[in-house]
């Protein structure tokens, strides 16, 4: 009989053992306690105050403790650069790193022959708590996480989807364990004047990744009678604590704990809860929510694949305030059949054991040991991952959609100069489409050289330029003429193969392929002023200059090839990144606790803004504590509207806001919250803010048009465009408040990524 090794295994990275904080923490006790016992000699790094007393030993493992600079940016590096300076002399057969942010030590190990698994931990670029030189560190320490670890390990699907994806490479998933909770439930959260099954419970962070503020938001809003337990605190954002303490004020069914540290306390709240309410986004497989499922208790979750994978069907879902205050109603209407679903969770939560989980660090710790391992990979972000696609089978939404062109790609790389005309300043939509555009090609094509025609005289922040990009200034105004007279010569001027233009096509001897907004200025002449008819004018009669014809949707294919004669391929837009990274805050003057409807768009007579006015006085739920908010403003925006007689009144009694331009952080927290989304356009190209909307999970009302139908057939509610006042308002207050179908949701924001977008562009260039 073959007696397998005993190996020496360091775990570095974490607090340390006893384990007294988060998920890596009780990974590295439950997992070393477990390999210990089998024989392996297990060493764990502890931070310098992680006890009272030095610890050398824990459960069967050797303690070393290590010192950290005690600073927010500075302490797990610091912690981990003496620990990997140890672990360097006195060497192991394999050792595990958990959090990629530790990975600028990973060469050190790599120079000292240490075989190493990084536990890349999940997206933290993504986490608020950041800032814009915090995220491209982590970025960063992504990619050499992936050049250095002999292995990765992901600990949920959906992370190890996100690192085959972005760096064409495989990882080891191996999740955490749930604690199963025992069945003697109460004895202490009677000492917090609480009943089993008495409360909602929220455990977290109070970060806004971890949607505390919506979770205490929609509760709030809620009918809900069982109290909402919120157990947290912000260890580095008092501002947030405020909002959330404000939005608590004068509702005495909330009840906010902050920390606690007694872990047989904390377990009875898991164990004794009604429901729990997980709001985190950005994780891998969180650990509150596996000891929330191992105590049986019925889970709420944020709509995000990582809680999916866990929960499954017996968990109910929301994506902002407005759904969970109806989620938690019904719960508590159907008691039996939330407690169902707490035992269902309950069964569920034995397909994560801590015994499989340090099978699975076994294995790997052998495989390390035997150099078996697949890494490290010399790849950079996406890089691997490009190659990979040009053969592999696309996913249906991608592929063989009726709607959308094919996105056949060809691999050589190549010089694209970009009309980025717009990138500074201009109309907000075509500023955003051309910068995501450009930044989302670098990403999918990194072989590919940039180079970016902006306007005579301005000069792109680096910052905003994608890395490795360069610009080159144009002279003429306006844009129309610019790209017809000049964007050939400044191709030819930087040699490059192909130009990428926005609506007028370079005139000569260069390879173009000209993206077009819309048309519509020649089927409705009189939406626009003369002086805007006059300058959309050369667009069509360009477009016999293009190689290639793009836009957005095949409604407006149709429309353009009509109009032009020309093929056109339709190849979808995407939401922008800018909307969906940023941190959701408030717009100026609005409540946090206020419900409301929502319009977005310019204000001019095409996006129809009457038609929604005219229905609030005539809808049940709008109103002066309910009011319409209106985002947009009228720069470049058409001819003006006519707006219904009684507005004025309408705006006086705060029934109607018009919140004029505003951020991106102020949009997705407005989008996030809209009980409803109203926008009944008369005509779009493609209509952005109904993929926007439908991101953030807002019911939508929308114009019974055909390109709408084509973006959100079965997702809306939509009404004529002759529709009575009376009618609008009707289809408002039906869809106030309810949650857009989930997979009808998640088909159409993976129809319409930008990742596809310049997939099916490129796929153009000849």
């Amino acid at each position: 009989m073959t007696v397998a090794a005993t190996l020496s295994i360091a775990m570095v990275g974490t607090r340390g053992v006893p384990a007294r904080y988060g998920g890596f923490e009780t990974a590295v006790e439950e997992v070393g306690s477990r390999l210990a016992a089998r024989g392996h000699r297990v060493r764990v790094y502890t931070r310098t105050g992680n006890t009272e007393d030095v610890v050398r030993e824990h459960l069967g493992m050797e303690v070393v403790t290590a010192g950290a600079l005690r600073s927010r940016s500075l302490e797990t590096l610091s912690h981990t650069g003496l620990s990997v300076a140890h672990l360097v002399a006195h060497r192991t057969d394999a050792a595990f790193v958990f959090n990629a942010a530790n990975a600028p030590f990973l060469p050190l190990l790599r120079a000292a022959r240490i075989p190493v698994a990084t536990h890349v931990d999940g997206l933290e670029w993504r986490r608020a708590k950041w800032g814009p030189a915090g995220r491209r560190y982590y970025r960063a320490a992504e990619t050499t996480a992936v050049r250095c670890s002999d292995a990765i390990i992901a600990d949920a699907r959906g992370i190890q989807d996100y690192y085959a994806r972005e760096y064409g490479v495989p990882s080891s998933l191996i999740a955490y364990g749930a604690p199963l909770l025992d069945d003697d439930r109460g004895a202490r959260v009677a000492e917090l004047g609480l009943e089993p099954e008495g409360y909602h419970l929220v455990v977290a962070r109070f970060e806004p990744e971890n949607h505390v503020q919506e979770i205490v938001e929609g509760y709030v809003r809620s009918a809900a009678t069982k109290p909402l337990v919120v157990v947290g605190s912000a260890p580095y954002s008092a501002e947030y604590t405020d909002r959330i303490d404000r939005l608590a004020q004068g509702d005495e069914r909330v009840r906010l704990l902050g920390a606690v540290w007694d872990q047989e306390l904390l377990d009875d709240l898991y164990a004794s809860a009604f429901t729990y309410v997980h709001g985190h986004s950005v994780g891998g497989t969180n650990p509150s929510l596996l000891r929330a499922i191992g105590a049986g208790a019925p889970v709420v979750a944020f709509d995000v694949d990582f809680n999916r994978e866990v929960v499954r069907d017996p968990g109910l879902y929301f994506r902002g305030p407005h759904d969970l205050a109806g989620i938690l109603e019904d719960a508590e209407r159907d008691e039996l059949g939330t407690i169902e679903r707490g035992r269902a969770n309950r069964k569920r939560a034995e397909d994560y054991s801590w015994d499989d989980v340090a099978d699975g660090y076994e294995q790997l710790a052998r495989d390390l040991s035997a150099r078996r391992t697949p890494g490290p990979w010399r790849t950079a972000r996406r890089r691997a991952a490009a190659a990979d696609r040009q053969d592999a089978p696309r996913p249906a939404a991608a592929a063989g959609d009726p709607a959308l062109g094919d996105p056949a790609l060809g691999d050589p790389p190549r010089r694209v100069l970009f009309d980025a005309y717009w990138w500074d300043r201009g109309p907000f939509s075509n500023r955003s489409v051309q910068r995501a555009l450009i930044h989302h090609w670098h990403e999918r094509f990194p072989q590919d050289e940039l180079v970016l025609a902006v306007r005579g005289g301005e000069s792109a922040a680096p910052s905003d330029l994608p890395p490795g990009a360069r610009t080159i200034g144009t002279r003429l105004y306006p844009h129309a003429l610019s790209n017809a007279v000049e964007l050939g010569r400044l191709a030819r001027t930087v040699h490059a193969d192909v130009v990428v233009a926005h609506n007028y096509t370079p005139v000569g001897r260069v390879p173009a392929v000209t993206f077009v907004h819309d048309v519509m200025f020649r089927d409705h002449p009189e939406w626009f002023s003369r002086t805007e008819r006059a300058y959309f004018a050369p667009m069509i009669p360009l477009l016999r200059a293009a190689d290639a014809v793009a836009t957005s949707s095949r409604t407006e294919a149709d429309r353009i090839e009509g109009r032009s004669g020309r093929p056109v391929t339709p190849v979808g837009l995407g939401v922008p990144r800018t909307l969906t990274d940023a941190v959701p805050r408030p717009p100026a003057g609005i409540d946090p606790g206020l419900p409301f409807a929502l319009c977005v768009g310019r204000l001019n007579v095409r996006k129809n803004l009457e038609a929604v006015l005219r229905a609030v006085p005539l809808s049940a739920r709008l109103g002066p504590e309910a009011p319409l908010l209106v985002v947009g403003g009228a720069e470049h925006s058409g001819v003006a509207p006519d707006l219904p007689p009684g507005t004025d009144a309408l705006l006086a009694s705060g029934a109607v806001r018009l919140l004029g331009a505003i951020d991106d952080a102020e949009l997705a927290w407005l989008y996030s919250r809209a009980a409803v989304t109203a926008f009944l356009s008369r005509d779009e190209g493609f209509g952005l803010p109904v993929l926007e909307a439908t991101h953030f999970g807002s019911p939508l009302v929308l114009a019974d048009t055909p390109v709408f139908r084509e973006l959100a057939d079965g997702l809306a509610r939509f009404v004529p465009l002759d529709a009575p006042s009376g009618d609008v308002a009707a289809a408002l207050d039906v869809a106030w408040g309810t949650t857009p179908d989930a997979v009808l949701r998640e088909r159409l924001l993976a129809r319409y990524e930008w990742d596809r977008v310049v997939e099916r562009l490129r796929g153009l260039v000849p």
